[in-house]
């Protein structure tokens, strides 16, 4: 415990000591890198889940050609849901 306390206050003191510029621009760039890995990370599971419910969505509609050419589509969507 008494290592982890350092080692935190090391740190904080790191954070509190002002950068130079190079640094700190070496840490912008790096730190924007690390946003757009994630926000290309979620516009791919976005997309995923757009193409699943697009499946499902056709999925829906083929089922209820089928149970219009039956003749069991009664109620609308309900009769899918139920």
């Amino acid at each position: 415990m008494k290592e982890f306390r350092h080692r935190t206050l090391n740190f904080f003191l790191y954070l509190m000591n002002p950068l130079d510029e190079k640094t700190f621009e070496a840490l912008q760039d790096e730190w924007f890198h690390v946003l757009e890995l994630h926000k290309a990370a979620r516009r791919k599971r976005i997309h995923a889940r757009v193409i699943q419910w697009e499946t499902r969505l056709s999925e829906l509609k083929n089922e209820q050609k089928r149970l219009i050419n039956l003749g069991r589509w009664v109620r609308g969507p309900a009769d899918i849901l139920r």
